[in-house]
């Protein structure tokens, strides 16, 4: 057996959508924690505002929720499907990492766009400070590309979500003809065991 088999045989479906579930809502999770601060001064006061993920990096919520997405399919679809929902991941990743990429390169940018919803008017006071927040969505958008990757390769034995309930179609073995032959015998008022005896 190849080491490409091993790896197969050790990646269940259960792993593989828990780590793309639990990459997409870790990363979800994460825009809604503050990403950048920094001093603005207002017509009235100097202040220090916060932006956070979702709001200086729109891009990476709607990333992540494709990702969720994707997981779930991969959760219940069929093969086909299932490396159409590693491609998402992967996409989706990549997005996420461009709008964190975006944010790094222009914090002050999504400071301001908060402030500025205030009427009376506010530039930055300073430097904008990141919180370690936007590296972690960065990390996670990366190991969601690389999981995205990988999965159409160690995925190929998983049987379909409901194969196991489905009927056999294999023909009717000699035990099952035997069987279905004692049940009409005793239909009839028969003993099948005395033929077994005699």
């Amino acid at each position: 057996m190849s080491e490409a088999q091993r790896v197969r045989r050790r990646l269940s479906r259960r792993s593989a959508v828990l780590a793309v579930l639990g990459g997409g809502a870790l990363l979800l999770a994460s825009t809604a924690l503050p990403w950048v601060t920094a001093p603005v001064r207002s017509a009235v006061q100097t202040s220090t505002v916060s932006a956070s993920g979702s709001t200086g990096a729109a891009l990476v919520p709607s990333a992540a929720l494709v990702v969720l997405a994707a997981g779930l399919a991969i959760a219940l679809a069929g093969r086909i499907a299932r490396v159409v929902a590693a491609v998402a991941v992967a996409l989706g990743g990549a997005l996420a990492a461009f709008g964190v990429i975006e944010l790094l390169r222009a914090p002050g940018s999504a400071v301001l766009a908060v402030a500025r919803r205030n009427p009376t008017g506010s530039e930055l006071d300073g430097a904008a400070e990141l919180t370690p927040w936007p590296v972690v969505a960065l990390v996670l958008a990366v190991l969601l590309v690389a999981v995205g990757v990988v999965l159409p390769f160690l995925m190929g034995d998983w049987d379909r979500v409901g194969q196991r309930y489905e009927r056999d179609p294999s023909p009717v073995t000699g035990g099952t003809r035997q069987h279905v032959a004692d049940w009409d015998a005793l239909s009839r008022g028969e003993d099948p065991s005395e033929a077994e005896d005699r």
